[in-house]
């Protein structure tokens, strides 16, 4: 009995270590995605000022900007509509030309006296700074990404040869006579040991690692070799920025997949859009995260944790519209073997939502029309109304499933599944009378300015946490668990 339940706190606590690990490396890509765009947006305000303050200035620069720079012509035209009080512009001492330059393109020439001059080039700098600062802030945010990455590959290993001690080599490494005299005991070495083999594996690049967990760990990777051009070229365009200032250099060509490089790129410098940005977080996060669940499942073959957990980083990726991502990641629920009956019919649910944005949706259609749910609780015949688009009948089955208490206000708010049938004028009157009946109901009972919805929504939040250690077998999960 000792035995077994050093056993069961042992798996308990590896459970913890993989599931905390996964959802900080989630959150984290999320605040990368959040603080890069919230940034962003204050930096183009800031532009936005600098432009308005130049347009009321220079007459014709609007015109003269558009011409070097088509992606400002809405805001320059938002502008001049909106200071368009007749109040003439004030630069009668400076005239624009712009003339081909050949080679060098379209050069602007400016005419006027010096001061003139002098102010207007202080002017157009601080438009142009703002174009610098916003590259540097995706720049920056690629650098992290990777960072962020190596700092969960070190978790996962931890954890796993923490688990697996006798999984290290070690010939691998010889101890000096100083060195051991340092240690402690034969824990106090093994640690050291652990610590030496994570650090060797992610001084490597992608390539290495990659090969480690393939043909060492024997791991099923079908999510990084899907992306493994993009992500060569992600790691090798952060080594640029790190070491060579953003310049491409032969290495950086050696590496990179010929279909995302060119050699006429040397010694150019390479910038980061902020759709290049996002679509290398989102191959990032789809990627390591399925080498996650995988070395987990590796650890340990049987968990009702890790199934939750992927169905939460499914749902996650769909109420943030990363279709790919959720798609993806609802394969690997499918392929866990401790995935349960249900936990992979809410994965192919989920994997139907998605598909439905980017892919044919006639394909996506078809398969949900062969989806039997004869057998199947009521949940699954609702989302089958629901992605076929059979409007009326999914109101009229949701509607009786949300009488019978089988699924919540939360559900209907905040589920993808329901987002058509939401901006239906039925759906958005049922769900105004939902509210409706639930504030009334809660200044009856309490007399409380608190809502009550939302009162329901954080009890559901809380069981969001708890159904990652127990799976809810009558009651239809919580939306964020499904």
């Amino acid at each position: 009995m000792t035995n077994l339940k050093k056993d069961e706190t042992s798996n308990a606590k590896l459970e913890d270590k993989f599931s905390s690990a996964i959802l900080r490396f989630s959150a984290s890509l999320s605040d990368l995605r959040e603080f890069s765009e919230l940034v962003e947006s204050l930096i183009k305000k800031h532009k936005l000022r600098e432009l308005e303050t130049a347009l009321a200035r220079y007459d014709g620069l609007g015109e003269v900007l558009c011409t070097f720079d088509t992606t400002l012509k809405s805001e320059i035209s938002s502008i001049q509509r909106s200071c368009s009080d007749g109040t003439a512009p004030s630069n009668a001492s400076l005239n624009f030309e712009v003339k081909d330059g050949g080679k060098e393109g379209k050069v602007l020439r400016v005419a006027g006296n010096r001061e003139a001059l002098k102010e207007f080039h202080k002017s157009i700098g601080a438009i142009l700074k703002t174009d610098n600062s916003v590259q540097h802030l995706h720049r920056s945010s690629l650098i992290s990404l990777v960072s962020l990455v190596e700092s969960f590959l070190s978790q996962l290993l931890h954890a796993f040869f923490h688990k697996h001690p006798s999984a290290l080599n070690a010939n691998e490494k010889q101890f000096t006579f100083e060195e051991l005299s340092r240690f402690s005991d034969l824990n106090d070495a093994r640690a050291y040991l652990v610590s030496w083999k994570i650090e060797n594996l992610l001084r490597g690049s992608y390539e290495d690692w990659i090969e480690y967990f393939k043909k060492q760990m024997k791991l099923d990777l079908t999510i990084a070799a899907k992306h493994h051009e993009y992500l060569v070229e992600s790691f090798q365009r952060r080594n640029l920025f790190v070491h060579n200032d953003g310049v491409v250099n032969k290495i950086y060509l050696l590496k990179v997949s010929k279909s995302l490089s060119e050699s006429e790129m040397l010694n150019k410098k390479l910038g980061v859009s902020k759709s290049y940005l996002f679509s290398a977080i989102d191959r990032f996060e789809s990627s390591f995260l399925q080498l996650a669940f995988e070395l987990w499942a590796k650890c340990e073959k049987t968990s009702e944790k890790r199934p939750q957990i992927i169905i939460h980083s499914v749902y996650d990726a769909l109420q943030n519209k990363r279709w790919h991502v959720a798609t993806e990641l609802a394969e690997v629920v499918e392929k866990d073997k401790a995935a349960t009956e249900i936990d992979i019919l809410m994965a192919k649910i989920n994997s139907w939502i998605a598909r439905k944005y980017f892919e044919d949706k006639n394909k996506v259609l078809e398969e949900v029309k062969a989806f039997d749910v004869s057998e199947k609780d009521d949940l699954f015949k609702l989302a089958k109304y629901c992605l076929l688009d059979e409007t009326e009948s999914a109101l009229a089955f949701a509607k009786r499933l949300e009488k019978a208490k089988q699924i919540t206000f939360l559900h209907l708010k905040e589920w993808p599944l329901f987002e058509d049938l939401r901006s239906t004028p039925e759906m958005k009157s049922w769900l105004d009378q939902l509210k409706s009946r639930a504030e009334k109901r809660n200044a009856k009972t309490c007399g409380a300015k608190s809502d009550d919805l939302n009162t329901k929504e954080n009890s559901e939040n809380q069981d969001t946490k708890s159904v990652l250690t127990s799976r809810p077998r009558k009651k239809i999960p919580n939306p964020k668990n499904v």
